[in-house]
């Protein structure tokens, strides 16, 4: 996915129709590059420094930031924040206080391509596996995850991570939703949209279906978590209706609907955090 976590649909002033020279593969990988970073953020905490480190997972180096010391297997529960398309480990700090002050300790980190972590491409599978990775490394079992990593973080516990609870945050609900908007954006011919998507699938090296959320609990290989959904109803980047579709189909799921935050805002709205923390700590 590009420019944004999701594509608005492309617009244009021309009155012929804009037709891309990419091949389908050349659309595949745009698809997974994320947007031209502004200049990255350091998460900051008031009163409580964060721990810089890295973790190797795969060919990639994830920046890492964690609240106090110590692998955090033996201090207590641990809470991962995990950000979106676009997004980045300061995006979700506002979650740390509260958690912080349940007991909880933090860890943070920049999926590839994003805030510190270097990289070109990065796309749903991969989001997957570094949040799984981070979860392992630091003994997470509870998450708070934002749109294209909520996707990923339900994605890598269907495939195996054991969560207790889970809040998911404006989660996009299928990948060939987004990749038809991206490919029509683009201008790619309508013909070549079968072969773009077998070329994001070739990509991700999973079917494409079965990381529709109304079927992965086809592939859970665990007791699935609670999970709290949130998602505002005019949501402009991910339709409401991929997080009821979630809900639906999947056990102890529970959809808390907002209001006038948008995408991003409830990142940083007080009511929505609170609700957060208290799902994960009750």
């Amino acid at each position: 996915m590009t420019a944004t976590a999701f594509i608005q649909p492309y617009k244009s002033t021309i009155v012929r129709p804009f037709i891309t020279t990419m091949t389908p593969r050349e659309a595949a990988l745009r698809f997974s590059e994320p947007p031209s970073p502004v200049a990255p953020r350091v998460p900051e905490l008031e009163g409580q420094p964060l721990e810089r480190s890295t973790l190797r997972v795969g060919a990639h180096e994830l920046a890492i930031y964690r609240s106090g010391s110590g692998s955090g297997r033996h201090n207590g529960p641990v809470a991962l924040l995990a950000h979106g398309f676009g997004g980045s480990a300061a995006q979700m700090i506002a979650f740390a206080p509260g958690l912080l002050a349940a007991g909880f300790r933090v860890v943070t980190f920049d999926q590839p391509g994003h805030g510190f972590s270097p990289g070109r491409y990065s796309h749903l599978l991969e989001f997957s596996r570094s949040i799984a990775a981070v979860a392992d490394a630091f003994g997470v079992r509870t998450v708070v995850a934002h749109s294209l990593g909520a996707t990923a973080t339900l994605i890598a516990h269907a495939r195996g991570l054991s969560l207790e609870r889970a809040v998911l945050i404006a989660p996009p609900g299928n990948v060939e939703h987004f990749a038809s908007a991206f490919a029509a954006h683009i201008g790619l011919a309508r013909e070549q949209l079968p072969s773009m998507l077998a070329e994001v699938e070739r990509e991700f090296g999973f079917p494409l279906r079965l990381l529709d959320v109304r079927n992965l609990l086809s592939i859970a290989e665990v007791s699935p978590a609670e999970l709290l959904v949130m998602h505002d109803e005019a949501d402009a980047e991910v339709p409401y209706a991929h997080a009821r579709d979630l809900v639906e189909h999947w056990p102890n799921a529970r959809l808390q609907t907002l209001n006038g935050l948008g995408h991003r805002r409830v990142l940083r709205d007080a009511s929505a955090v609170a609700d957060a923390v208290a799902h994960l700590t009750r």
